[in-house]
């Protein structure tokens, strides 16, 4: 059952995160991110209502966008948490994230929306799997089966 009030996209962004309580950061990546809050996979040795300094890194943009949140659930895999104190830029880097708008019609137009948040190392795979698509899909229109 969903209970987030804002959706969130399936985005594996490195994420660098820092409880108040430490003087070091952790470091781990993104399984999903939205306006509300975002899970990180992470060694989830926090507590529910710890504070953190979140820095997301952007790879293909070259850039890293820093962020105070809470901690709201744990997981053996990881931890949620709830943004706090977002300032107009963050919140619409995080809409940005969170709103990968794509029509459907053109293939390489959502995979290029797609991509843009994720490694430029995850691209030749992500191609590969465009080009399979496309093959099925051409073969589909032209009435093949096989």
């Amino acid at each position: 059952m969903e209970l987030r009030a804002c959706a969130r996209a399936n985005l594996a962004l490195p994420v660098e995160f820092k409880p108040s309580r430490l003087a070091t950061s952790r470091y781990g990546h993104t399984r999903n991110i939205g306006t509300g809050g975002l899970f990180i996979a992470a060694a989830p040795d926090l507590h529910c209502g710890e504070e953190l300094e979140i820095t997301l890194h952007l790879p293909r943009q070259g850039r890293v966008a820093c962020l105070r949140c809470q901690v709201a659930r744990t997981a053996r895999n990881g931890f949620a948490a709830r943004f706090s104190g977002l300032d107009g830029s963050q919140r619409r880097l995080l809409q940005a994230l969170a709103n990968c708008e794509w029509d459907g019609r053109d293939l390489f137009e959502g995979l290029l929306l797609a991509t843009t948040w994720q490694p430029a190392s995850d691209l030749p795979q992500m191609l590969r799997l465009a080009s399979v698509v496309a093959n099925q899909y051409r073969r589909l229109c032209n009435g093949h089966t096989h």
